[in-house]
């Protein structure tokens, strides 16, 4: 804000209409618009609006100014695109996501998945 005599105008930062994301979340004019909210995970989208510390079997990132899974842990996936459950498959063992999102074993030929792979029958079997 500056002041002039008595008139007093606010100093055109990019929070009043220059390049979208950027914030000021703290309120001091003299740093301008300090936060990038399409990525800061205590200011998503908006001055603080945290994002969650991580997702089931997943990390927690800031993504165009909403909060999204960054990344799942090993043997796990987000196959639905939902943050809500966070990374809900487990892709040793399913068989419609075996290895990975929407690698489907043929189960109607009696495949299954085991440790990721598409096998037949009893993979302990010799």
């Amino acid at each position: 804000m500056i002041t002039y005599g008595n008139l007093r105008l606010a100093l055109a930062y990019p929070d009043a209409g220059g390049e979208p994301g950027l914030k000021n979340c703290n309120d001091d004019d003299a740093d301008g618009c300090e936060v990038d909210s399409r990525t800061s995970l205590t200011h998503c989208g908006a001055c603080n609006n945290s994002c969650p510390s991580s997702y089931p079997r997943g990390t927690s990132v800031c993504q165009d100014g909403q909060g999204a899974i960054g990344k799942c842990e090993a043997d796990s996936a987000d196959c639905n695109s939902s943050v809500n459950d966070g990374c809900e498959t487990n892709t040793r063992i399913s068989s419609s996501n075996c290895g990975g999102c929407g690698v489907q074993c043929n189960t109607a030929g009696g495949e299954r998945c085991v440790n990721s792979q598409c096998v037949v029958g009893n993979p302990n079997e010799n």
